[in-house]
């Protein structure tokens, strides 16, 4: 998925959170590559309120750590 892919899920995302009346926390929100690209640069992910998603080197979800990288 390239990164204008991604912005666009986003944006759609956004738009069903916006209809139940929820937002994104872009503070507590980030973005990672994982992949034979993960060190390529990227452009900013942008929220519809123009709010920058922050790009990580590495992730905690449900107590499970993930870093970028090639796999």
């Amino acid at each position: 998925m390239c990164v204008s892919a991604l912005q666009q899920l986003l944006y759609i995302c956004e738009s069903e959170l916006d209809w139940l009346d929820l937002r994104i926390n872009a503070s507590k929100s980030a973005v990672m590559r994982i992949g034979p690209r993960y060190a390529s640069p990227c452009c900013d992910i942008i929220t519809t309120d123009n709010r920058e998603l922050n790009w990580a080197e590495g992730i905690k979800y449900l107590g499970v750590y993930i870093d970028k990288g090639n796999t």
